[in-house]
């Protein structure tokens, strides 16, 4: 998973195939699927979400793949499922 500069900072764009080439793509996907705690780095969260998605899906554990979706999506990003693996991008907000 890569974790690229977002042209309009200060947004951070995580895009990243997790697949079993990319080296430990599902070592999280045990992990808790539980918002972000209070100052925890929302990038870091999210990528961390987007593994225990991938392993989900992987292992066809539908119900605990939607519910990091839904927490991701609750957080403004935007959940994209490749063949390659899962891509979680930060929405962009309306200026106003």
């Amino acid at each position: 998973m890569q974790v690229v500069p977002d042209p309009a900072p200060p947004a951070l764009r995580i895009v990243g195939a997790l697949s079993s080439e990319a080296g430990g793509g599902v070592s999280e996907g045990s992990g808790e699927v539980a918002p972000p705690a209070s100052g925890e780095d929302l990038a870091g969260w999210a990528e961390r979400l987007a593994r225990i998605r991938f392993a989900a899906r992987q292992a066809k554990d539908w119900a605990r793949a939607d519910a990091a979706r839904a927490l991701l999506q609750g957080q403004d990003f935007e959940v994209r499922d490749t063949k390659e693996g899962v891509q979680v991008v930060p929405r962009r907000k309306a200026p106003g």
